[in-house]
């Protein structure tokens, strides 16, 4: 089996010597911010940067709380409040490199685990955002990485893979600028399917070096 390695310096994903598309890549054929200024689009990388290696930290309990940037601390106090106000959630893991051997794309999730319903526990990815609108991409985006990680917990053994996304639930967590949330659930069923049209096109565009 070809080893999986990503690189965090040139946020690069390899199967073996080939390096393959990450989801944020195939997305971005859908998701553009050529309208937005490049100082007001630096800021915001910066700001949501910060805040997921705040909220990464917190989740191994190793932050130290006077290291959190003014400008993030209201994106940190929503993520506290949603952690203070839920119950069902247990996360398994965040910011963990995966892939798809089945259809060779990686992706780091921000954080993945168990939702407990009622005496049932299933499986849940979550995105965590601090823009101020949601892109519907995000579907997609959790739709792949669903894929991506039944694929890494379930090793090659499809059957659990398909069995593990078939009852995965994904959420988007908008943390607010006023130290508030909104979550929300992302139910489209043509989630991946889009997806994998995107990486089609995208792999398509590469091969004839078409918007490189």
């Amino acid at each position: 089996m070809q080893p999986f390695r990503f690189d965090p310096e040139a946020h690069a994903y390899y199967l073996g010597d080939e390096q393959i598309p990450g989801v944020t890549a195939v997305l971005s054929q859908v998701v553009s911010f050529d309208f937005v200024r490049d100082e007001v689009l630096d800021r915001k990388r910066a700001i949501g940067s910060a805040l997921h290696s705040a909220i990464e930290l917190d989740r191994m309990g190793v932050l130290d709380e006077d290291s959190v940037d003014p400008a993030v601390r209201p994106y940190f106090d929503g993520w506290r409040a949603w952690l203070g106000q839920q119950s069902c959630f247990t996360i398994h893991a965040g910011e963990l490199p995966v892939c798809s051997r089945v259809y060779r794309y990686g992706c780091t999730p921000d954080v993945w685990g168990e939702l407990q319903i009622g005496e049932v526990a299933v499986p849940f990815v979550m995105e965590l955002k601090s823009s101020t609108t949601v892109h519907p991409a995000v579907g997609l985006q959790t739709a792949a990485q669903a894929r991506a990680i039944a694929e890494t917990i379930h090793d090659g053994r499809r059957a659990a893979a398909d069995l593990w996304i078939s009852t995965a639930r994904r959420f988007v967590l908008q943390l607010l600028p006023t130290g508030k949330y909104s979550l929300r659930e992302l139910t489209a069923r043509d989630d991946f399917a889009t997806f994998l049209a995107l990486l089609t096109a995208y792999r398509w565009k590469k091969r004839h070096n078409i918007g490189q």
